[in-house]
């Protein structure tokens, strides 16, 4: 990692032994900024998915997604300048200067076809965009914080790197808050028209995992007793005949294996049938079925769960670097009194 920046990558005296820690520059220009695009790519498959089932397509253009796109579109020629003004200076030309620009505008490039696709499949909210630019925005503070730090720039250079950073970071704060709004309905669908339409699909991503969808119904609920005209109709895609199909379908390939079975959809029974013949198979187990049907749900909760798991794994070792951070700098007063 040093030879791509030509310094230090990480330095404990620095990072962690002082006052005012900070990260190196290289850290900053590299891992902090690759773990967000490193992140859109490896989870972009999850939209894509998303992408081919969708029954809803077509969203209008409006402010919000016109305005994503736009914004979109100026940080990748932002990073396309960000890539020839190494390449037009008389100065070294360091790797990271090349190899992190390249990346921010493959990335943007990803996030703008993912935006677009979004509008064309009716998604008007995308978790997958939302973290990537959460991430960008928390992962580009330390960088910031040194950019003001700095009083030098004799260097046109470094100057002009400094204004650019200014300008792509503004881009992504901007890109994060008009994330936090969802587009319109989309025109096309293929299930009918509800009278009270599930609310959920018609917010955005932070207001789905804080569940502030669901404010109008606890306060309706605060003001008079809730009854069956004030609950919204389930979702489609959440329904019996929409879910039923599918699983009858990967229930009939799981029980091929075992015994002859029959799957009455209706009655939700299932008929074993043994052949004297034949040799005694395992009976048909339900889990393989269940697992084939819902398994993006399944995966996304899996995911959440193990990065859940690994946080609770590295508290402790926070802790106990912060006490030994605590120890030495009582020890460092001790010294100088």
């Amino acid at each position: 990692m040093e030879r791509i920046c030509e310094n230090e990558f990480w330095n404990l005296n620095l990072t962690w032994y002082t006052k005012d820690p900070k990260f190196t520059n290289c850290f900053e220009r590299t891992i902090l900024i690759w773990i967000p695009c490193v992140f859109l790519w490896v989870f972009s498959f999850v939209d894509i998915y998303f992408f081919r089932s969708s029954k809803n397509k077509d969203i209008p253009w409006k402010f919000c997604n016109a305005t994503k796109l736009g914004i979109t579109v100026f940080l990748i020629a932002l990073a396309f300048f960000e890539l020839i003004l190494p390449l037009l200076s008389k100065t070294i030309i360091v790797t990271v200067d090349i190899l992190t620009p390249i990346l921010k505008l493959l990335t943007f490039s990803l996030s703008a076809f993912l935006l677009i696709f979004n509008k064309k499949n009716g998604f008007g909210s995308s978790g997958l965009l939302f973290m990537f630019w959460f991430l960008l925005v928390i992962c580009g503070i330390p960088q910031l914080r040194s950019e003001i730090q700095r009083n030098n720039y004799q260097a046109s250079v470094s100057f002009h790197s400094h204004v650019v950073y200014f300008i792509y970071y503004a881009g992504a704060i901007v890109m994060l808050i008009l994330n936090c709004f969802a587009d319109e309905v989309p025109k096309i669908t293929k299930y009918p028209g509800l009278k009270k339409l599930w609310p959920e699909d018609r917010y955005s991503f932070p207001s789905r995992i804080t569940f502030v969808w669901f404010n109008s119904l606890i306060w309706r609920g605060f003001k008079h007793p809730l009854n069956k005209s004030d609950l919204w109709e389930l979702n489609h895609e959440e329904r019996a005949n929409e879910i039923l199909p599918c699983f009858e379908k990967n229930w009939k390939r799981c029980s091929e294996s075992y015994h002859e079975a029959s799957y009455k959809g209706v009655s939700e029974e299932v008929t074993l049938l043994n052949c004297p013949n034949k040799k005694k198979k395992k009976q048909a187990s339900i889990i393989p079925a269940v697992i084939r049907t819902f398994w993006p749900m399944l995966m996304c909760g899996s995911i959440f769960k193990f990065i859940f798991d690994c946080f609770l794994f590295v508290n402790p070792y926070i802790l106990k670097y912060h006490c030994h951070h605590l120890v030495h700098s009582c020890c460092l007063i001790k010294k100088t009194c």
